[in-house]
């Protein structure tokens, strides 16, 4: 029996996504945050505590209003996640989100997850990093969404190389028919280039894109803010010069503004 690592596991809604096609978001959900990253420099994580790899214990959220929070040991078993899954479920499930971290990380347990839960929705959230390990699960998954690491993000010193690698994975999911979109996180430093680059390989695969706005709170200051605003109305322009019909928005993080997990 194949073990692994968990960060956390919840019930909460999807707040990331707009409204592209692929996108679950407002749609109830179930996290799996798996453990570890292999991308720990990239400076806008928000659930930087994931990135350890082999964590002694992960926690277990069975409501995240009243915060009624339970440990459970690492490693752990895919029987034993199935076991979470049907404790915690609701009526109004639409999907299981695998996220991290970095699940592909752990491809070997992903899949005896996935395979415990094929009856299941399954949504995965990655940075695309790993597109050897996605061939491996690309069948358990229904849905994908997929990070672009822009250059700000100062995820990799080989920054161009790890596009590549994230389109890769994508077409990957976008060959066997999946429900897939890509994710660019924007900060006010962004170039048009670089957005322009992204857009014109995405919109060739015919696969959504959305553009996020970096949160930051170290810098929410109103000159930030417009910067930032400014910025995402520019970007927008030069992907809609590329792309056609309604596969491309705005996403950004709902569930920070529900103040829920």
């Amino acid at each position: 029996m194949v073990k692994g690592y968990l960060h956390e596991v919840f019930s909460s809604i999807q707040g990331e996504g707009g409204s592209v096609p692929g996108s679950c978001f407002g749609r109830r959900q179930i996290f799996l945050r798996f453990a570890g990253c292999n991308l720990k420099g990239c400076t806008w994580c928000d659930t930087k505590k994931a990135q350890m790899p082999r964590p002694d214990h992960f926690q277990v959220y069975h409501d995240i209003l009243e915060e009624k929070i339970e440990k459970k040991n690492n490693p752990t078993s895919a029987t034993t996640v199935k076991q979470i899954v049907e404790q915690i479920k609701s009526p109004d499930l639409h999907s299981i989100t695998f996220t991290g971290g970095e699940p592909l990380m752990q491809a070997t347990f992903l899949k005896e997850v996935c395979e415990n839960l094929k009856n299941f929705v399954l949504y995965l959230e990655t940075n695309g990093s790993l597109p050897e390990q996605a061939r491996q699960i690309v069948d358990y998954f229904d849905y994908c969404c997929c990070d672009i690491k822009d250059e700000t993000a100062k995820a990799t010193e080989d920054w161009r190389d790890l596009v590549n690698k994230e389109i890769e994975t994508i077409k990957i999911f976008k060959k066997q028919e999946k429900k897939v979109f890509a994710k660019v996180v924007f900060t006010p430093e962004t170039e048009i280039k670089n957005i322009k680059w992204y857009a014109t390989e995405l919109s060739r695969l015919s696969v959504p894109l959305v553009l996020q706005p970096v949160n930051q709170k170290s810098k929410n200051t109103t000159t930030f803010r417009k910067e930032r605003n400014k910025k995402m109305f520019e970007l927008l322009e030069e992907v809609g010069k590329i792309y056609k019909g309604q596969k491309y928005g705005i996403s950004f993080q709902a569930h920070k503004t529900w103040d829920i997990l």
